[in-house]
């Protein structure tokens, strides 16, 4: 596990290059653009990684609404993992809920009954891009849920941007590496 902060990241990275530490050829300013441009890419590839959680997730609660629309914004979140329902009759159990394709929501929005765990409820996430004041992810249950009824949507954040030159990053498994060689 190496801990590394944004100035140690910039010498690597002019190293690989090859350039002297005092060059001037790439102003620091644009080398924290590539080492952050870096850092998102690797952070795909980690959340891509099954089988390992190399990026922490949260459980973030919701609960249904007793108006509609049965949309939830999720601020913060870049990917979602997985969406559970509260199954309080089953003896307080999450129940995974699954996506809906685009065809399947007309027919769960005919149905005279509310998302829950027998009828076979289901999400779809939208948003994510666009201007700064409309971008976010939006889940959407379908059919609408019972009011009161419990969501939790387990997601991971969006890479950390690398602005303070001591703030550490911590990497695992060399991976490291992938950021200096691809900034450089």
């Amino acid at each position: 596990m190496a801990t590394l902060t944004l100035t140690e990241l910039q010498t690597r990275v002019q190293q690989r290059a090859d350039l002297a530490l005092s060059d001037q050829f790439i102003p620091t300013s644009e080398l924290t653009i590539y080492i952050n441009l870096a850092l998102s890419k690797m952070w795909d590839l980690a959340l891509e990684n099954d089988g390992q959680s190399f990026i922490p997730y949260t459980d973030v609660p919701f609960t249904a609404p007793t108006t509609a629309p049965n949309l939830y914004a999720l601020p913060g979140v870049y990917k979602v993992l997985s969406v559970q329902l509260w199954d309080s009759v089953a003896g307080g159990v999450r129940r995974p809920i699954f996506p809906a394709m685009e065809t399947q929501i007309p027919g769960l929005m005919s149905q005279q009954a509310s998302a829950n765990i027998t009828f076979g409820a289901m999400y779809r996430l939208s948003g994510g891009f666009g201007l700064a004041s409309t971008a976010g992810l939006q889940l959407q249950l379908f059919p609408p849920p019972l009011t009161n009824t419990v969501l939790y949507v387990r997601c991971v954040p969006p890479a950390p941007v690398l602005v303070n030159d001591t703030t550490p990053v911590m990497f695992p498994n060399g991976w490291e590496e992938f950021v200096v060689l691809e900034a450089a």
